[in-house]
């Protein structure tokens, strides 16, 4: 195996990887099997020093994403579950937001917690710490890094017990569910007053809390070595002695930091490789920095990339000479970044007054931004401070500077947004003031999207929800800050480069000496370019009669929600009135509901024979096809046949039905109500059930439009796909003699006479019947059977009489089998 031969190469490897094995069994995390399970999964696993430093501690690496013979891994399998840690740039920010605060580390966090036993054949690794001993099969009996859900099962359980425990331990629980990246903890408080007590009562309840699972914190650090005096210390990150620190800087969440000065530094390692593409993206991509605080220096390097990009370099090419200059200047001037510190707390001890401001800017190169925050202690101090930054290079397709401008300003509102949310858990509401130097994006920030063209109008739209308008104000270029994050900077251009550190000078000012905020109107061409053109648009509405209730009956589809919504709004008029009958019932009556129809009724008759109304009640002609039925009011004023079964034993609903023009929706819902109900019968039966309320002009086209359109009797009633007929036989189309090529078939049985007697004997036949493909002309034979014989009987018969024949067609019947073989 290739581990194998790794140990004979290096024996300090083969020691401390046997040592990590052993301790792994020895904790009882990975147990022997004589028997494994045929289903088990086997995952390889090798090791690795942190920063390739042989001196460090050794960390063997399980690798489940190596496929099987099935060609599928164990991680293609699982399934990895939601992101449960908080987000590290909050946590980084809220951690500056203090002016104490300390740091742990669960010690060996995944090994703690046990997998289902019936699910650890799926952990199995083979392992033997000498060539002479056997292979022998362990499986892995705790939650394993380098599984896909194995951060979502560590996190979940940790979730898990601090909700449990939550009542025993509040504070504890609140700082697992809160201040937690995987397994490092991160706590602040605030000084003043017991806070001192506060933190060493929040530090038991995490021993415990945690102990309670299993879990031992380690790695503790604190800017306050008085939080950290019962801390043994080799459970310490940093030792404090006699003023003199050992290891005087650690890592948080990839932050380098200096507990002792409270500082955040950068260190950047980097080796003489030759300049390739694949190189030079290996050496940006070691300058980590989640908050954005070098921003300008992240630019230059991104901008670097792209010029890259843009030559379609293949990995392991050497540059042209021109970039090399470049490239070498920059990660020369690298290294400089370790001379950077950053404070790490951002606030005034009493502080009384903070407040949020961003700027934005851009340039032909990129567009960025950066926010600081402002704060003001009760002896009025003012101190400012850089909170964030965020950058991004300008797309390869050219833009003008005023639509960059603008990206810069949705990546500040972006990032503004963040702040204040983040801000909001610490100190409440935040004032927050956007600054930029382009009066052009101003102006387009406080029109209306709707005016603008697309590009603009798009951006406009996303950023005002995040940040208000009014909140946006003009700075002069000289004093933005946010321009160093366009350009870019060199390590050694940004050490001591106060308006990117600081700000401007007047924000450490009060604020009437800040700039004038006022926005004037600009009236630039490029602003005036990306307005729409104006458009003139001309409304002209009418209102036709009875046009409110139209509208009212078009919103439903259907019938009986029609009739519920009319009921209930009766209801509550009828209740509502004095000296009315209230009704309680929480269903609609059926009179109710016949009220509403009959409402219905004639709201639809007011529109659509509006002036017939007129010539009933004053008892003029009406047109013909309507004086036919002679029509009458009735007592609600609906328009009802007349016709001649006054005198029938009948309702009087189906005596004198209701008229219905053809056109109303209201007739289209009665059509599709009545369909429903009696399961969708035909149009002859549905307009027999209609005639027994409503009379419907022109009822059967109406009622065969409506049926056409149910999608249920369309599938039902489908026809079936008729084959395409073959083409016909040649002998079908040739001329020829007469029975030159026949078809030939058996009818019957019939029953026929042996004599002429009185009672003569009664015997079954058939007959042969052959057709002359060429001319229909028929010959008919009697025959006595369905027998072989019988047919070639027949058969000499026909030929002795018609001739040969050619071709002979049948069906394929036994008797015409047996006749061919013959």
């Amino acid at each position: 195996m290739s581990l194998e031969k790794k140990f004979q190469q290096n024996s300090e490897f083969k020691s401390a990887y046997c040592t990590f094995m052993d301790e792994y069994e020895s904790l009882g995390h990975m147990t022997q099997v004589v028997d494994p399970n045929r289903q088990s999964y086997y995952i390889p696993h090798h090791g690795i020093f942190k920063n390739n430093d042989t001196t460090a501690k050794l960390r063997v690496v399980f690798n489940a994403s190596a496929q099987s013979s099935s060609g599928y891994s164990l991680n293609d399998e699982l399934l990895v579950g939601p992101k449960l840690q908080t987000d590290i740039c909050k946590i980084l920010s809220l951690f500056r937001l203090h002016s104490h605060v300390f740091t742990t580390d669960i010690e060996k966090m995944y090994r703690q917690i046990l997998i289902n036993p019936q699910q650890r054949s799926y952990q199995a690794i083979l392992w033997r710490d000498s060539p002479e001993k056997p292979v022998s099969t362990f499986l892995l009996n705790t939650v394993t890094y380098g599984v896909s859900s194995s951060p979502f099962l560590a996190l979940r359980t940790l979730r898990q017990l601090a909700t449990e425990h939550s009542d025993q331990f509040p504070l504890a629980s609140e700082v697992v569910l809160n201040s937690m990246f995987v397994d490092d903890v991160l706590w602040l408080w605030m000084t003043g007053g017991d806070s001192l007590e506060t933190a060493k009562k929040i530090k038991y309840e995490l021993i415990s809390l945690l102990g309670l699972g299993g879990f031992q914190l380690r790695k503790w650090s604190s800017n306050s070595p008085e939080l950290l005096k019962d801390v043994p210390s080799h459970h310490q990150e940093l030792v404090f002695q006699e003023d003199k620190l050992e290891n005087p800087s650690i890592k948080v969440l990839g932050l380098k930091w200096n507990p002792l000065s409270d500082v955040f530094l950068y260190e950047v390692h980097l080796g003489q490789v030759p300049m390739t593409k694949r190189n030079i993206l290996s050496q940006v991509a070691r300058v980590f920095d989640p908050l954005g605080l070098i921003t300008p220096v992240v630019l230059w390097a991104e901008c670097l990339i792209q010029k890259l990009w843009t030559l379609g370099l293949d990995w392991d090419q050497l540059l042209p000479d021109d970039l090399i200059r470049l490239s070498t200047k920059f990660f020369e001037s690298l290294p400089q970044l370790s001379q950077i510190t950053i404070p790490r707390s951002v606030v005034l001890p009493g502080l009384i007054n903070v407040q949020l401001h961003g700027f934005s800017d851009a340039s032909e190169v990129g567009y960025g931004c950066a926010e600081y925050l402002r704060t003001v202690d009760n002896n009025n101090k003012i101190s400012v401070s850089l909170l964030m930054g965020k950058c991004k290079v300008a797309p390869l397709k050219k833009i003008s500077i005023p639509r960059l401008e603008l990206c810069g300003a949705v990546l500040l509102s972006k990032t503004m947004k963040f702040c204040q949310e983040m801000l909001h858990s610490k100190f409440g509401r935040v004032p927050t003031f956007a600054w930029s130097d382009s009066l052009v994006t101003l102006h387009w920030i406080r029109s209306p999207p709707h005016q603008l063209k697309t590009f603009v109008a798009n951006r406009v739209a996303e950023l005002q929800p995040l940040i208000e308008p009014a909140n946006w104000h003009h700075t002069p270029t000289d004093t933005n800050p946010a321009d160093c994050a366009s350009r870019g900077l060199l390590p050694y251009e940004i050490l001591d480069h106060s308006l990117w550190w600081r700000g401007p000078d007047w924000l450490q000012e009060d604020q009437h000496s800040w700039p004038n905020q006022l926005l004037p109107n600009s009236t630039s061409e490029e602003c005036l370019a990306e307005f729409r053109p104006p458009s003139s648009c001309v409304l002209v509405a009418a209102k036709g009669p009875n046009c409110e209730f139209t509208a009212l009956v078009e919103r439903f589809s259907n019938l009986s929600k029609l009739q519920a919504c009319l009921g209930w709004i009766f209801r509550f008029i009828n209740n509502c009135r004095k000296n009315k009958e209230t009704i309680h019932s929480p269903f609609l009556t059926v009179k109710e509901r016949i009220y509403s129809l009959h409402v219905l009724v004639k709201g639809t008759q007011s529109h659509h024979f509006a002036d017939h109304i007129k010539s009933i009640s004053t008892h003029q002609t009406c047109p013909s096809f309507l004086q036919r039925m002679s029509p009458f009011l009735d007592e609600n004023g609906i328009i009802r046949v007349g016709g001649r079964l006054k005198n029938a034993q009948l309702s009087f609903n189906a005596k004198h039905p209701m008229l219905l023009p053809k056109n109303s929706h209201l007739t289209h819902l009665l059509i599709d109500y009545f369909h429903a109900k009696y399961l969708h019968v035909g149009p002859r039966t549905l307009q027999s059930l209609l005639s027994r309320q409503f009379w419907v002009i022109s009822a059967r086209q109406v009622i065969r439009n409506r049926l056409s359109k149910c999608l249920i009797c369309t599938k039902l009633k489908g026809n079936s796909l008729l084959p395409y007929m073959a083409n016909l036989p040649e002998a079908r189309l040739k001329q020829t003699r007469p029975f030159l090529n026949v078809g030939v078939d058996f009818g019957g049985p019939f029953t026929t006479k042996t004599d002429k007697l009185r009672k003569p004997h009664m015997l079954k036949s058939y007959i042969c019947l052959f057709v002359c493909l060429s001319t229909k002309a028929i010959h008919i034979e009697l025959v006595s059977s369905l027998s072989t014989e019988a047919f070639l009987a027949c058969l000499d018969r026909f030929v002795a009489r018609r001739g040969l024949c050619s071709n002979i067609y049948s069906d394929q019947g036994t008797n015409f089998i047996g006749a061919d073989r013959e």
